[in-house]
């Protein structure tokens, strides 16, 4: 009777840390980094190593951090945002959301599905809130109403002369 061979482990997904100083191998497995929501892959762009050498070295950056993230501290610097350039209250935002039924005022997805909240926009000349917006529907707006018409005319050109149908966009 034979022994059955002994199998390799599969070889475990490895990313590189990107810290400029980081000391010994850069293509670390996934287990040496921290997750990252924001990130694409999940992943801090720094190994634990590095995090924590750079936390050892700065220690008032890490208690800062801890102390951001809870959550009484975060509604209070969102109060303050709100206040310092909308000059609005958390009243006032929930007001304004529930008039919105908790949407996009532009393209109508639910805040509830998103991850970044709905953020205030405004009137970049008097400073007034128009209403509240998912961010990429705010980063559109940013050209304003010049840079929609050019949009329209470069989509209407395109269909003209490509002969595709821009309704769907």
């Amino acid at each position: 009777m034979s022994t059955p061979l002994p199998t390799q482990p599969p070889e475990q997904p490895k990313r590189i840390c990107t810290h400029p100083n980081h000391i010994g191998e850069r293509f670390l497995t996934l287990d040496n980094f921290s997750k990252r929501s924001a990130s694409v892959d999940g992943y801090q762009n720094y190994c634990k190593a590095c995090m924590s050498a750079y936390y050892r070295k700065s220690p008032h950056k890490a208690r800062q951090k801890k102390y951001d993230s809870r959550p009484d501290v975060k509604k209070r610097m969102h109060e303050h945002h709100l206040m310092r350039k909308y000059n609005m209250t958390q009243e006032d935002y929930d007001k304004m959301f529930a008039e919105q039924n908790g949407k996009c005022k532009i393209c109508g997805r639910e805040a509830s599905t998103m991850k970044i909240p709905l953020v205030v926009d405004h009137d970049h000349d008097t400073g007034k809130p128009r209403g509240l917006l998912c961010s990429p529907c705010n980063y559109a707006v940013i050209g304003g109403l010049d840079w929609a018409l050019k949009v329209v005319q470069y989509l209407r050109e395109a269909e003209a002369t490509n002969g595709t149908n821009t309704d769907t966009y």
